[in-house]
């Protein structure tokens, strides 16, 4: 793999091995016209947008601990049976770094399927990738991933360089079956890759709900776990419902000293500001607010510090700007 952002172009291989094992590919579908990354607010992400930078990082910080790590030492093990590669040529064709062995027994092919696991972790150890969601109104993503609410969801617009690299994740019944990773990815020199793609871009339908695309960058001998690219201004900023709970409840943290400087650089850069609000059909994204409003705002959030306002006024101010009740817990 050379360094590079994984490509639709790449994938129609693996899209096509999708479509034989039955599974409704996303891989090549359209992109929306607008994606969501939901996430808390910390120095990262507050740095990121002052940057016009979005964030990757590698499958190992994923919440889902089998997410794109479903291909085991077993599977592995039991694809090599399978298929009966048992001449020393066949595996040197296949494995050609691996040391020479005797293929006659069990032991010995589990030697195989241990150095092509590794092989394989190795690989997916070179992949950092963004996460983004069609949707912004899921209460699930923000409960999951905006912080319980506290958070915040970014924007994007869509354009031709995300036609070719956003990717949409595939869903799976299967997942967690043998049967998912049964496909002979060892006919051709790229079947590692075209195992880490089938992985990185499937998921158990279980997810489906977060309605998932990636961008998956390809960085090998990064020993980071987390990196930001350059990516373009957001068109809005989305705030949770919960967002300011923390300026009501705390007065001098750390993550009111963030969020204060996000909502800052959100005014200087000119990006629309929206927010969270419900009713009964659920979750819904009110209208943006304006510069002004967010500068009253500041003001109002120094004089809380300073004991010049309570908690109760503040949370009067914060609902009047924002048109709305917030519940506070």
């Amino acid at each position: 793999m050379n360094s590079s952002f994984i490509s639709k172009s790449l994938l129609r291989q693996v899209n096509d091995l999708y479509i034989e094992e039955g599974f409704e590919s996303n891989l090549l579908k359209p992109i929306p016209s607008r994606i969501f990354k939901f996430t808390s607010v910390n120095e990262f992400v507050v740095k990121n947008i002052e940057n016009d930078e979005i964030s990757f990082s590698k499958v190992k910080t994923f919440n889902d601990y089998d997410d794109s790590i479903s291909i085991s030492k077993k599977i592995v093990f039991e694809m090599l049976k399978q298929h009966n590669l048992k001449l020393e040529s066949d595996f040197k064709k296949i494995f050609p770094n691996s040391d020479e062995i005797t293929l006659s027994n069990d032991a010995a092919m589990k030697q195989i399927a241990n150095t092509e696991f590794k092989n394989l972790q190795s690989y997916g150890n070179n992949l950092m990738v963004c996460c983004l969601s069609e949707g912004n109104n899921q209460s699930y993503m923000w409960g999951h991933y905006g912080d319980s609410n506290r958070g915040i969801a970014i924007e994007y617009e869509t354009d031709s360089f995300l036609e070719d690299t956003l990717i949409g994740v595939t869903y799976s019944p299967n997942y967690y079956s043998n049967k998912t990773n049964s496909i002979n990815f060892f006919d051709d020199d790229e079947s590692i890759e075209n195992i880490i793609y089938l992985n990185i871009f499937l998921k158990s339908n279980q997810w489906s709900f977060e309605e998932e695309h990636r961008i998956v960058l390809s960085l090998p001998f990064l020993n980071e776990n987390y990196l930001s690219v350059k990516f373009r201004k957001p068109k809005s900023i989305i705030l949770g419902k919960r967002f300011f709970e923390d300026f009501i409840n705390e007065k001098d943290n750390k993550i009111n000293q963030l969020k204060r400087t996000l909502l800052d650089t959100l005014c200087n850069k000119d990006i629309k500001i929206q927010y969270v609000d419900s009713n009964e059909q659920g979750y819904v994204i009110k209208n943006n607010i304006v510069n002004s409003e967010i500068q009253e705002l500041s003001k109002y959030f120094e004089k809380f510090e300073e004991n010049k306002i309570s908690s109760f006024q503040l949370e009067e101010i914060i609902e009047r700007v924002f048109h709305t009740s917030f519940e506070y817990i």
